[in-house]
Formats: structure tokens, sequence, C-alpha cells
């Protein structure tokens, strides 16, 4: 397919204004081209996935869960970025983010946004899902060995899961399956490193988006 857009740089910054209600997006650049990445630009407590598609029936993927932990102001932004410009294409972004949080910080905005677009697409599945879980503590805490095995493999099942070519249900019912073990791990393997602290407080929210 000829006449293909390549969203750029401003271009993306103004989209992602759109989710936060701040502005409108400018006009595509023109090009060709396929990629998508995680933006691993972002300050740590963030995590941002990106997947851009322009190649016609084609399935591009991309997910990330991360577990961070935060002892001071909570600004985490927790975003899932699907956008498609082609033919009978898949595409799919997946973040799931837990915010582990130390204390009580004076600022607390965690943000969680999903995003899927569509652009002179025809025949297109775009699907983009952000879930954030924020829990609370009066002291530190860590993940045990066997937790971060855990952690890690529930990273590769939601790998799995988005490479699947799964349908938008299908991808809503693995991912509420991995949260629900990613949760299920936090209970039980995140342990104090400095005496005995419970938790006070857990936040949990989801975002998700479909364009087809």
């Amino acid at each position: 397919m000829s006449g293909h857009h390549v969203i750029s740089s401003l271009q993306w910054r103004r989209l992602r204004a759109i989710a936060l209600g701040i502005a409108a997006a400018a006009a595509l650049a023109s090009g060709s081209t396929a990629y998508a990445s995680d933006e691993e630009s972002w300050p740590n407590q963030n995590n941002i996935v990106v997947a851009q598609n322009y190649r016609d029936y084609s399935e591009l993927d991309r997910t990330s869960l991360r577990v961070v932990f935060v002892d001071g102001d909570v600004t985490a932004s927790n975003e899932a970025v699907a956008f498609a410009s082609c033919q009978y294409c898949h595409t799919t972004a997946v973040a799931i983010e837990a915010v582990v949080v130390i204390g009580y910080p004076k600022t607390f905005v965690p943000q969680n946004i999903a995003m899927a677009i569509n652009y002179q697409c025809s025949h297109c599945v775009t699907v983009a899902d952000a879930w954030q879980v924020v829990l609370q503590y009066t002291g530190p805490v860590e993940l045990t060995g066997q937790g971060e095995k855990q952690v890690a493999q529930l990273r590769q099942q939601l790998r799995d899961l988005a490479d699947s070519n799964a349908t938008p249900d299908a991808i809503v019912q693995g991912d509420m399956q991995i949260r629900d073990q990613l949760k299920q791990v936090l209970q039980s393997d995140l342990v104090p490193t400095e005496g005995g602290e419970d938790k006070s407080n857990e936040q949990d929210r989801e975002s998700f988006r479909i364009a087809a």
C-alpha cells in the first residue's frame, strides 16, 4: 500500500496530550516504515509502551510489565499506545505496572492511560490495554528471590499473549489473569527490609481502548 503516514515526534506528543485532555493532534508526516518501542527515555517510575504499525497484513505487539519502588514523590505514568495506519493489520500495546510506594509522599499523581488510534486504516484491529496498581507501605519492602522469578514469568506470559494474535476479548481475559497473579505475588512475596511494616493503602485502575 502506498501513501503510508509515519507519526512524527511532535505528532506523538500531541496525540499523547489528547489522552491527557490537553491538546489536539497535528498533521502526520508522510513516509513508509514500521516500528514499535518501549519508551525507555522516560523517568524510571514510568512504564510507557508504544506500538506503531504501518505494514499491511502484519501483526505488531509490544508489552511491558514492571514493578517499581518509589521512596518520594509519586508521578508514575503507565501508558499503552497503539497506532495503526495500514490494511489488514493487528496492533497491540499492553502496559502493566505495580507501583510500590514507601512512606507518605507529598506529591501523589499516578496516571494510567490507554490509547488506540487508527489513521487511514482498513480492516485493522488496534488494541491498547493499561493497568496500574499502587501499593503503599509505611516502611521499606522488597521482593523475595522467588517473587522476582514469578514476576519474570508473568512478563513472559504477557509477551506470549500479545504474540498469539488473540482477539481483543481474549487479550483482556488473559491480561486479567496475569494481573491477578501479579497481585498475588505482591501480597505474598513483598517482605520488609527494615522491620515489620504493614500495607496501608492499595489502589488499582484500568484503561482499555479498541480501534477497529
